[in-house]
């Protein structure tokens, strides 16, 4: 006898999985990139401007205040939409656009730029950390079972800092070998340490060194940022998992049993 009341749940298509196991090594290059851009830009930017734009330590720390109320607000605003709409796609593309062109500018600084240009690319850098690094870790958890949130999100802080760890290594390499050649007084071991000491020709020479260097190091993170922007783009939109209003698209369907 054939019964038409006992359904039976139908399997779910794997496209939907698919589509959410593929965002988690995307997001894991999100991260990766953005600890790159973060970490070397809150090391490398108060050097600069303590050697080529004369400001003291304490007041370098703070003139990076621009990139993180940058990224205070965008990564308010992303949150925000996504909790009122469920759609997060656009913001790591937004993210990493935002990433690529205040790199590309912070590249372009020189010995005469001003403070307040560096302010306005350093806000540019902020909007896209903020639009990128707590987005890309919704979509990582967001791409695995429940079981593995917590592998997740500890797989999300690794990528972040191995991504510092190896931006501050490789611009570390290109700051060292821009200015090896820069003279120094004895006992001025650190590039970052007084200059005022030195001639008026070495001083020039050795804040046109820092300056290169800064425009490599810049440089060298915009070429990097272009590989999130990519992976942005890649991102396929799932559900997010405990939303209202985003079940599943694929219902479970009826099917009949026999007995």
């Amino acid at each position: 006898m054939i019964r038409h009341d006992v359904p039976l749940l139908r399997a779910r298509p794997p496209g939907r999985d698919g589509r959410r196991r593929r965002n988690f090594p995307l997001a894991a290059v999100l991260l990766t990139v953005t600890g790159v851009a973060l970490f070397g830009s809150t090391l490398y930017l108060p050097l600069y401007q303590q050697v080529a734009q004369g400001a003291s330590a304490s007041s370098s720390g703070l003139l990076l205040l621009p990139m993180m109320i940058g990224t205070l607000i965008t990564s308010n605003i992303a949150g925000k939409v996504m909790t009122a709409t469920g759609r997060y796609r656009i913001f790591p593309i937004l993210g990493s656009v935002f990433l690529v062109a205040g790199m590309g500018l912070l590249s372009t600084m020189g010995t005469d730029t001003s403070r307040l240009a560096t302010s306005a690319y350093m806000a540019i850098v902020g909007a896209g950390t903020g639009f990128t690094l707590q987005m890309s870790n919704t979509i990582a958890q967001n791409a695995v079972e429940l079981r593995d949130i917590g592998s997740a999100s500890a797989a999300t802080n690794l990528f972040r800092n191995l991504g510092g760890s190896l931006g501050i290594a490789v611009f570390a390499s290109l700051f060292t070998g821009a200015v090896a050649g820069a003279p120094q007084q004895p006992g001025e071991a650190s590039p970052s340490g007084a200059i005022e000491h030195l001639s008026a020709a070495a001083r020039q020479t050795y804040i046109s060194d820092v300056a290169h260097a800064t425009h490599l190091i810049f440089l060298t993170g915009t070429l990097i940022a272009l590989a999130a922007l990519a992976a942005s783009v890649l991102i396929k939109e799932a559900p997010l998992r405990g939303k209202p209003g985003s079940a599943p698209a694929e219902p479970a369907e009826p099917t009949t049993a026999a007995s």
